[in-house]
């Protein structure tokens, strides 16, 4: 992905109602946020990745942050089952705004228990868990933006 691309992705973004994307290409990786507080992510790579920075030095910024991730997430190896995201969609982790989320942290669930609701093109996809156990890690944020194959729960049996 070039400077140009970068640039057009990032004004699409600036243009929708998203509040948060994240996209993997290869190596490149890019997170974009309107957010107030830093997500998830720029928190893991200590590099406050927000619009004006990635519009001043798209390559540096990005291959930076890059580094910093992929480093920690050497270091750091988890045991369990992780449910990963069946599509590329938004995450949502309760059914509705004023509902309490499907899981937490130390909840038991089976195979078939909705974990979470994956959003893609106004279709509502229910996310199962996948193996029974329990819940010991929530890899993701509530209206997070997901691709395929990005972890979302982390179960041990």
């Amino acid at each position: 992905m070039n400077s140009k691309d970068v640039k057009k992705l990032i004004s699409y973004f600036d243009k929708s109602s998203i509040r948060e994307f994240e996209f993997h290409e290869g190596d490149f990786d890019i997170y974009l946020s309107k957010n107030n507080e830093y997500g998830k992510k720029s928190k893991k790579s200590e590099l406050p990745i927000s619009l004006p920075n990635i519009l001043a030095n798209a390559g540096s910024v990005l291959n930076k942050g890059n580094d910093v991730a992929t480093k920690q997430e050497e270091s750091k190896v988890e045991e369990g089952y992780v449910v990963k995201s069946p599509i590329v969609g938004v995450v949502y982790l309760k059914p509705g705004p004023d509902s309490d989320v499907y899981v937490k942290v130390g909840d038991t669930v089976s195979e078939k228990t909705t974990v979470c609701i994956v959003e893609a093109m106004k279709m509502m996809n229910e996310v199962q868990a996948g193996k029974a156990g329990t819940i010991t890690e929530i890899l993701c944020h509530d209206e997070q933006v997901v691709g395929v194959g990005d972890p979302l729960f982390r179960i041990k049996e």
